[in-house]
C-alpha cells in the first residue's frame, strides 16, 4: 500500500511542478542517461565505444536544435503577434471566430 501512495505522492508533486521546471528536470534526465550510456559503453568497448555513443548523442542534439530552434522562435513571433492583436480587438476571445 506504501508503494501506491509514494506513486500517488509523486505524481501530485510532478503536477504541481510548473512547466519550466518540468522542462529542466527532462533535460536532465536525458543528460543523466546519455553519460551512463557513455559510462557504460566505455566499461563494455571502451573509450571508442564511448566516443560512439557522444558522437551520436550530438549528432541528435543537432538535428533537435536545427528543427527545434526555429519552431520556438516561430512560436515567440506568433505569441507576440497574437498578444498585439488580442489588444486592439478585445471583444474578441482566442478561441472566438469573429462571425459568432
Amino acid at each position: 500500500m506504501s508503494v501506491w501512495r509514494s506513486i500517488k505522492h509523486i505524481w501530485e508533486l510532478w503536477v504541481a511542478t510548473p512547466m519550466p521546471l518540468k522542462v529542466l528536470y527532462f533535460v536532465l534526465a536525458c543528460g543523466l542517461a546519455a553519460g551512463l550510456a557513455a559510462a557504460g559503453a566505455d566499461l563494455e568497448f571502451g573509450g571508442d565505444g564511448e566516443r560512439q555513443v557522444m558522437d551520436f548523442i550530438e549528432g541528435l542534439l543537432t538535428v533537435i536544435l536545427i528543427v527545434g530552434a526555429p519552431v520556438l522562435v516561430m512560436g515567440l513571433i506568433i505569441h507576440v503577434v497574437l498578444r498585439m492583436t488580442l489588444a486592439v480587438r478585445r471583444d474578441i476571445q482566442p478561441n472566438q471566430s469573429e462571425r459568432a
